[in-house]
């Protein structure tokens, strides 16, 4: 059973050699690595895109909140525990955890 485990584990290590054997052309990494490096389209491309997406989350965080701490009753709670809409605390659950 070892023997076959062995075979198999040989022929597999084969076809992963001969399949991962000329992907990419010499020097691929040192050309993306360059890319990244500089401040071209790449760098300018991704600051966008994290624009777009980081001011509406925050914008939508900030109107989450805001409507916990309206929406919440807010003689059992505090300002902290409805902007983020936990529970209030109580000795019992306290204990429990």
């Amino acid at each position: 059973m070892t023997d076959s485990h062995n075979e198999r584990d040989k022929r597999l290590t084969d076809l992963l050699r001969d399949a991962a054997a000329g992907r990419f052309d010499a020097g691929f990494e040192h050309r993306v690595m360059r890319r990244l490096a500089g401040d071209g389209p790449f760098a300018e491309s991704l600051f966008r895109s994290f624009r777009w997406i980081a001011v509406p989350a925050a914008a939508a965080c900030l109107v989450l909140a805001v409507s916990n701490v309206v929406l919440t009753d807010m003689e059992s709670t505090t300002v902290v525990e409805a902007m983020f809409g936990l529970p209030p605390v109580i000795g019992d659950l306290a204990l429990y955890l």
